[in-house]
């Protein structure tokens, strides 16, 4: 069994906020993700899903959320298409179509499923949704899905589980002082040329940079202290699940610090109650201890995802930090090289202020030649021609220094609009992690309003349970004590009949002393009644072993039945069932109470309306009757109905006065 989609679905449960890019409907989903849904699905079955859990060291219960979780963030997300809700990054067969919607659908169906939510309706709405836009009719769910489950036996291909993980790859946590930092060798493969325009450049943006870092960390430390605001009661509880295995490097270890604003612990251990203390027992405890344990783990998520926050700040401020401090350095490294530039400033200006001297120096020679050339002095002539190639070639020299200072200053200008262009990016690039971190606060800040609004729900319907509770505890003790009351009453009237029998039987004897004609008469006239009743015993045994003929009316059965589910009346359902009757649960009064007794538990709320029914004679004098049912059930008051219809049998048997059901089947659609 390939558990890759299970074991990827557990590690994003249990750290949710480390894959924000699996709940975004606009990225498409990974090659192969679709081969995996077959083996996703036989992992749930009923009878898989034990070796499933022991496999990923959690708990049943946690896989199934796992895997509801899973479909809900990943494939039933808003805007998703039909074809990616049902699991498939490309268009696929009409059979492998029904396959997948037969194993989704599964996981939030409210006929398998004890505790379904108005979330869970809605997402099963959506699967339904997407299935009739791609097969173009209404589709329902089959009763043996699990057949369809194991008819497709094929592994999924290694490469495919490979591009899972990497699509679940989880984000690196960024550790505290490990902020980004400069290349040593970064300043050593510029020239000092390249170092200075740089610094030029750097002025003009350093402002921009300053000011921003300055102000990002209050502005995120705002909107931090904005999403602690929902969670600032105390939790009490911590489920199991953040003690387990993450799939993918790098190891992920689950934090032990609590905050400052919630206590976090494990779930206290009580002495087990006893049935004298009025505690709840049986169905009823595991129903109450099940909704505490899924308040703890609301109350664990909702103090996870507060820490997460909490962390998320701490870095956002390290960071700040860090950016503060870096520029603080580019500003000391931005200073000298203004100075540098200053400094070379300063020498470019007395190059150009030596070459000018030069060239005025040099026209005056020229003056000079020009004016010794026409006095004819030959020996000066040649003495000032060589001075004046000597200027002519100071001069071309000069020339080449004015371009080089010139091509310099273009690179410089070059330079300066690139670091410009660089400095627009970092700017947008800033602004655009900000907003999305903003998003993410404000997208947490829902998610734990939403998750204390269904531990308000969850702990209002335990209070009503307890209230429930006791009010059938108070009932119980007050007809344990009119049943004390009745038996002290029925054992001082055999006392009064015992007293007055001790005085019959004395007048007996005293009579029987006076008259021993009349005893012997009246032993021989006793003792011919009893032959006469014997006769008239063996008589009525033998008309009673004959079949009765009914003349109750067979409907007064169904509408008792009728009455008492609707009453919750469990022991009264029982009574109209025969000792041996079979239901489809099995044989017996023991199956029908231990059954009902659980449906009962599981819906406090119900109606049973039984119609049409037609009779006809059966084998042995039985009656068999068939017709339709409709069933409506809910677990709170506040909740809608659910509905169901289907077709009912029954088979009655006549007793002494009317009839009890022997036989009772039912098809539920």
């Amino acid at each position: 069994m390939d558990a890759v989609l299970i074991e990827l679905a557990l590690a994003y449960y249990r750290e949710p906020l480390r894959y924000p890019r699996l709940s975004d409907a606009r990225q498409p989903l990974p090659l192969g993700f679709a081969a995996l849904v077959p083996a996703f699905g036989r992992a749930l079955v009923p009878r898989h899903l034990e070796d499933t859990a022991a496999a990923l060291a959690a708990s049943p219960d946690e896989i199934l959320a796992a895997a509801r979780f899973l479909v809900r963030q990943v494939l039933l997300a808003p805007g998703a298409s039909p074809w990616r809700m049902l699991g498939f990054e490309a268009e696929a067969p009409p059979a492998r179509v029904r396959q997948h919607y037969q194993l989704l659908i599964r996981l939030f169906h409210p006929d398998r499923q004890a505790r379904m939510g108005d979330l869970d309706t809605e997402y099963a709405a959506r699967l339904n949704n997407a299935y009739q836009a791609l097969r173009g009719e209404a589709g329902a769910v089959e009763e043996d899905a699990e057949a369809d489950v194991e008819a497709d036996d094929s592994p999924p291909p290694a490469a495919a589980s490979d591009e899972l993980r990497r699509f679940f790859q989880p984000q690196q946590r960024l550790a505290s002082g490990q902020a980004p930092r400069i290349k040593r060798g970064y300043w050593r493969r510029v020239t000092r040329r390249s170092l200075l325009v740089a610094a030029l450049v750097l002025m003009g943006g350093v402002a921009v940079f300053i000011l921003v870092s300055l102000m990002s960390p209050a502005h995120l430390q705002l909107e931090m202290s904005a999403n602690r605001a929902p969670t600032a009661a105390p939790l009490e509880r911590q489920p199991s699940y953040l003690q387990g295995m993450a799939p993918t490097p790098p190891e992920v270890k689950p934090s032990s610090s609590p905050t400052p604003e919630i206590q976090v612990g494990n779930p206290p251990t009580s002495p087990a109650p006893s049935p004298a203390a009025g505690v709840l027992v049986g169905p009823e405890e595991d129903r109450l201890a099940a909704m505490e344990r899924r308040q703890g783990e609301i109350a664990e998520e909702m103090a996870r995802m507060v820490a997460e926050r909490e962390e998320l700040a701490r870095r956002q401020v390290d960071q700040a930090r860090q950016r503060q401090e870096e520029v603080k350095r580019l500003e000391a490294r931005r200073q000298e090289a203004q100075a540098a530039a200053e400094r070379q400033a300063r020498l470019v200006a007395e190059a150009e202020a030596r070459l000018q001297a030069e060239r005025e120096a040099l026209e005056r020679q020229r003056g000079k030649l020009s004016r010794q050339e026409t006095n004819g002095a030959s020996a000066w002539e040649a003495e000032q021609q060589a001075a004046l190639v000597e200027a002519e070639r100071k001069l071309l020299l000069a020339t080449e220094a004015e371009a080089r200072l010139k091509a310099e200053r273009e690179v410089l200008e070059r330079q300066k609009a690139e670091q410009a262009r660089r400095e627009q990016e970092l700017a947008a690039k800033q602004e655009t992690e900000r907003q999305a971190a903003l998003a993410e606060a404000k997208r947490q800040q829902r998610e734990a309003a939403e998750a204390e609004t269904r531990l308000k729900a969850e702990r209002q319907a335990l209070e009503r349970l307890k209230a429930e509770q006791a009010q059938r505890e108070k009932t119980e003790a007050k007809n344990q004590e009119a049943e004390r009351l009745a038996a002290v009453a029925e054992t001082k009237r055999r006392e009064v009949e015992r007293l007055a029998a001790a005085a019959e039987t004395q007048r007996q004897e005293r009579e029987a002393a006076e008259a021993e004609a009349r005893r012997q008469a009246a032993e021989r006239q006793e003792a011919e009644q009893a032959r006469r009743e014997e006769a008239a015993a063996r008589r009525r045994a033998a008309e009673e072993s004959q079949p009765a003929t009914p003349v109750a009316d067979p409907n007064n059965v169904i509408a008792r039945l009728t009455h008492v589910y609707g009453q919750g009346d469990l022991e009264g359902l029982v009574s109209l069932f025969t000792a041996d009757a079979q239901v489809p649960e099995g044989r017996g009064k023991a199956v029908i109470r231990a059954d009902y007794a659980a449906f009962f538990a599981q819906y406090p709320y119900r109606q049973l309306q039984i119609k049409g029914m037609t009779w006809q004679a059966g084998r042995e004098g039985r009656l068999v009757g068939t017709g339709t049912l409709a069933l409506r059930t809910r677990q709170t008051p506040g909740e809608a109905w659910r509905s169901a219809k289907g077709t009912i049998r029954f088979e009655l048997l006549p007793v002494a006065g009317g009839y009890k059901i022997s036989g009772m089947e039912h098809n539920i659609q």
